[in-house]
């Protein structure tokens, strides 16, 4: 009998353990969230495309001919990606929660 309390105390604290981890791995997914915006700059216009951005803003796919670089014709704030002569691109960005 003593044998078999050992193996259920055991068995519910690997139970645990691994609900733990599961719990985790969501929170990190959830904290980690990563969307797309599209944002155009037409006939060299500003364009302000807004989105909840926590960080890590990069060009993902490059719609113009014209390159898009930070700071020379695109940048970002908290609240959007701001686009300017001519660049038209699909951003990625971490989301705020």
């Amino acid at each position: 009998m003593k044998t078999m309390t050992a193996r259920v105390v055991a068995a519910a604290a690997a139970a645990t353990a691994c609900a733990a981890v599961i719990a985790g791995v969501d929170l990190a997914a959830q904290r980690d969230r990563y969307e797309r915006i599209r944002c155009e700059s037409r006939q060299d216009r500003d364009e302000f495309c807004s989105a909840p951005i926590a960080g890590d803003v990069r060009v993902v796919r490059q719609l113009s001919d014209t390159d898009c670089r930070q700071g020379r014709n695109w940048n970002w704030t908290r609240d959007g990606v701001r686009v300017w002569q001519g660049c038209r691109a699909e951003f990625e960005y971490r989301a705020r929660q």
